[in-house]
């Protein structure tokens, strides 16, 4: 961490911004233990699955307002996959 460089305002208040974030989850940060445990620890996988999410959900929306449709005209039986078709 004594590397990090502090020589101006912008810089010493983004590393001491740093230094709480790690002081306050120092406990959960334990990643060798979440490796033998066998859990991801990367983002990767959980912004992966967000994108996808994401690039569904916009297709959905696309296709309603192509077709008409707003989002509280629905029934409560509504299936967003026929919205695909």
């Amino acid at each position: 961490m004594d590397q990090i460089p502090r020589n101006t305002k912008i810089k010493r208040e983004a590393y001491e911004t740093l230094m709480v974030y790690i002081s306050n989850n120092k406990k959960r940060m334990d990643y060798p233990k979440y490796i033998k445990s066998g859990l991801l620890i990367g983002s990767g996988a959980i912004e992966s699955a967000q994108n996808r999410f994401t690039k569904k959900n916009e297709t959905i929306r696309t296709k309603m307002v192509q077709k008409g449709i707003r989002k509280n005209d629905k029934p409560k039986s509504f299936k967003y996959e026929r919205i695909l078709e």
